[in-house]
This record gives C-alpha cells, sequence and structure tokens, in this order.
C-alpha cells in the first residue's frame, strides 16, 4: 500500500487538478478523489470540504461537487459496486495517461490511486467484483460530506458549479430517497402519509430544494449572441444547468412517498410556465415531462385527502396557456429535413401528453366544464387540440 507521505502527496495534487482549467483533467482528477475518499475518508473528506468551500475557485467548488458524487452511492451495496467499475475505470485513464498530455507525475499517482481504490495491484475484471465492504463510509461522513450541497447550488458566481450541484443531487435522490420510499409499495404506506427516514436527513433535501427549484429560471446573463454574417445564433450557456435541475426534480416525483411529501408545491409549479415556454427544446421535453410526474402525485394527494397541491397546481395552470399554445401551433419551415421534423412530433406529442394531464387534475375525472369559467385561458388550450391535434390528443 502506498506509503502516507505519498497518499497525502496524492490528494493534494488530485485536489490541485480539481481546479484545472483543463475540463477532462479536471473531470479524471474528481473522479479519482471521490472514489479515494470513499476509501479513506479520514484524508479524502477533509479535501473534498476544502474543495467545496473554496471561495476564490469555481472551477475548485465545480470539481468538489463532481466528487462528493461518490458519497451518494456510499450507503448502497449495489451501488458501491459501481464504485468497484469507477476505479477500473480510473486505472484505465491512469494507463492512457502515460502516451498523454498528463504529466509522467500525474500518471503515477493515478496508477497508485487505482490500486488503492480496488484494493490489489490491478482491478478485479468487471462484473465479477463484489461490493466490498472497505469502500462502505458511515452515513455520519455521508451527512457531513453532502452538507455542502445546498450553498454549491446556489452559487452565484458559476453556472457550472450550479449545474454539478444539481447533479450531485439527482444522485442523492436516486440512491437514498428512492432506497426509503420503498416502503411505498405497502398497504399501510401512501402519499400523503409522511416520510419514511433516510440515510440523509429530510432536512437536508429542503434545503437544497428551493435553489434547486431556482436553477430552472432562464438567466439573461448566461445567453450570448453569436454574429454569423447572413444571421445570428443564440447561445444560452444555461441550458446543461437547467436540463440537469428538471432530471433532480423528476427523480423526486419518482419516490413518490417521500417526494410528495417534501415537494414545495406552489413554488415549483408557479416555476414551470417559464419551462413550457423554454426555447431550447430539450429543457421543454423535460418541462411537460415533470408536469405529467407531478400531476400524478396531485391526484394521489387528493385520493389521500389533501387539497393543497390541486388547488396549487389549479392557480399555476392558467400561466401554462401561452407557452402550450405556442408549442402546439408552432409550424415547419416548408424545407425542414427530417430530424427537425421527428423532433417537432416529439414536441406536440410530449405537449399533449402535459394537457391531457393537467386536464384531468382540474377536472378530477369528472368533466371539465365545471372548471371552464375559472381557466378560460386553458380551456382554449384544449380546444385546440381537440381542432387541431383531435386524433393524438384522444389517444
Amino acid at each position: 500500500a502506498p506509503s502516507k507521505a505519498l497518499r497525502e502527496r496524492f490528494v493534494e495534487s488530485l485536489v490541485k487538478y480539481c481546479a484545472s482549467s483543463d475540463e477532462a483533467r479536471r473531470a479524471t482528477a474528481a473522479d479519482a478523489l471521490g472514489v479515494h475518499a470513499l476509501r479513506s475518508p479520514s484524508d479524502g473528506l477533509p479535501a473534498l470540504a476544502r474543495l467545496a468551500a473554496d471561495g476564490n475557485d469555481a472551477r475548485a467548488r465545480g470539481g468538489g461537487a463532481i466528487a462528493l458524487r461518490h458519497f451518494a452511492f456510499a450507503t448502497s451495496p449495489t451501488a458501491v459496486a459501481g464504485v468497484v467499475r469507477d476505479a477500473d475505470d480510473a486505472w484505465s485513464r491512469a494507463s492512457r495517461a502515460a502516451s498523454g498530455p498528463l504529466p509522467s507525475e500525474e500518471c503515477l499517482l493515478l496508477v497508485l490511486a487505482a490500486a488503492d481504490m480496488s484494493g490489489s495491484a490491478a482491478p478485479a475484471p468487471l462484473g465479477t467484483a463484489e461490493a466490498p465492504s472497505h469502500l462502505l463510509v458511515s452515513a455520519e461522513d455521508v451527512a457531513k460530506a453532502l452538507a455542502p450541497t445546498p450553498a454549491l447550488l446556489g452559487d452565484s458566481a458559476s453556472h457550472e458549479v450550479r449545474r454539478a450541484a444539481a447533479l450531485l443531487f439527482d444522485a442523492c435522490v436516486r440512491v437514498h430517497l428512492k432506497k426509503s420510499s420503498s416502503l411505498a409499495s405497502s398497504a399501510s404506506a401512501h402519499v400523503g402519509d409522511g416520510a419514511p427516514p433516510t440515510v440523509l436527513p429530510l432536512a437536508w433535501f429542503d434545503a437544497c430544494q428551493r435553489p434547486l427549484v431556482a436553477l430552472l429560471t432562464p438567466l439573461p446573463e448566461l445567453v450570448t449572441v453569436v454574429d454569423l454574417g447572413p444571421f445570428k445564433h443564440r447561445v444560452d450557456a444555461g441550458v446543461e444547468m437547467r436540463r440537469a435541475a428538471y432530471d433532480a426534480l423528476l427523480a423526486i416525483c419518482d419516490c413518490r412517498r417521500v417526494g410528495a411529501n417534501m415537494l414545495a408545491w406552489e413554488e415549483l409549479l408557479t416555476v414551470l410556465a417559464q419551462g413550457v415556454a423554454e426555447e431550447a427544446p430539450e429543457v421543454k421535453l423535460s418541462a411537460h415531462a415533470l408536469i405529467v410526474k407531478l400531476c400524478g402525485l396531485v391526484r394521489a394527494c387528493w385520493c389521500h385527502g389533501n387539497d393543497a397541491p390541486r388547488e396549487a397546481a389549479l392557480k399555476a395552470m392558467e400561466s401554462y396557456a401561452p407557452g402550450l399554445t405556442k408549442t402546439l401551433t408552432a409550424r415547419l419551415r416548408s424545407e425542414a429535413v427530417k430530424q427537425e421534423v421527428d423532433r417537432h412530433e416529439e414536441m406536440i406529442g410530449s405537449c399533449l401528453k402535459a394537457i391531457a394531464a393537467l386536464s384531468r387534475v382540474a377536472s378530477n375525472g369528472g368533466d371539465f366544464s365545471a372548471e371552464a369559467g375559472r381557466l378560460p385561458a386553458f380551456a382554449k388550450v384544449l380546444s385546440i387540440c381537440e381542432t387541431t391535434h383531435a386524433v393524438r390528443y384522444a389517444l
């Protein structure tokens, strides 16, 4: 095993490379540091805390968020098998780095890290390694390591840090909340009954949620216009950040019992009006998918006597009408290629699913006409569906 001095040198080198201007090098170092911290929390955790709290370098904070994603899997034995695969990947990257642009010192350190992470001189073959107990850290270590997540989600200096933090939160939801919400399948557990305990405290999820919802709002300062001569191209650097935030919220919705009790319904449903009016098609598709998932949870809550989510949905529904109408009435240019036609059809289908889900919430399984006077703008959206997309909407 590497000596203590060499391990300290290894950690310090990875901390330095986590703040590198080279994105590939930064990601490699963050992956290696995250897995090393699972193997050796005593020297890995302080390094992660130092990175996440770096007030001077946004790249370092982003690297810290990438490394922290490994802690989402730290208490899940099935997911720790993935850590073994990460060790194999680190070994492969280190071997390739010998002839690549990375310094020979870094290559040596990564090879040592891969040997240390796999617990042997070479990694076990993929698919044969069991989840080793020496890669599991305590629940207290996990909670301590992930404590900076809310601050990273609200990082005002860099959208890349916020995106990395959203991916970190997504990983935490998919392991810890999904594991605890498996109790929802029992006969005595229902949406709205209160959340079962999780490895991470629900207060942590709650602290993360509001800055996460704030990421769904498009930021004008992240949009640049590139002059290409005869036309101008609009580039939105915040698209990936918003997609990561939507993915994390979709993961919460998948954890039905826990998710229904931790969502800030009114705030989330209100901000989705911007999602359905998005310019970026991939983000708009995510917004439609989130509306469908939320509507399912709203109806489940209503069935168990909690009408507050439905009232929040009805209050927000009118604000969705302009964005939904724009999508439904969009027309392709005459010279559109097959890829554009396919994307347009996908967008229309996604929009119709969202409208159908909202309609079911408004009508509560009955006739929508009872709510038409309260929701005139949404009633017009339904009219467009029935006149221009009747067959697809009926399906």
